[in-house]
């Protein structure tokens, strides 16, 4: 039983050594960039929308104009909630890498 045990712990600890630290931190950035991205093209989408829907009381007939720019200020929307799913994905991968209080690295499976 206690051979068994060891043979675990042991397979477990190469599954976490296999994937360090910055691998774990270099993800968690590449989500933080992909966040900035999303929320930026989203922002603008919505401002797009916003003026295309203050336009149309400019126009004659600014039926058109209106519903464009309400759906094209959704969409924007859209992208920008969408994009604050990267920061939960930097969180997980952040918290894949933590640190006791003696400085020995736990490996989690999320």
């Amino acid at each position: 039983m206690k051979t068994i045990l060891l043979v675990m712990g042991l397979v477990l600890s190469l599954q976490c050594l296999s994937q360090n630290d910055s691998t774990y931190q270099a993800a968690a950035g590449k989500h933080l960039v992909d966040f900035r991205q999303a929320f930026y093209i989203g922002l603008t989408t919505s401002l797009i929308g916003s003026g295309l829907m203050i336009l149309s009381g400019q126009a004659d007939d600014g039926t058109n104009l209106l519903y464009a720019g309400g759906v094209i200020g959704t969409l924007g929307a859209a992208i920008t909630l969408y994009g604050f799913t990267y920061i939960g994905k930097a969180g997980k991968s952040l918290m894949r890498v933590n640190l006791n209080s003696s400085g020995i690295a736990l490996c989690y499976r999320f």
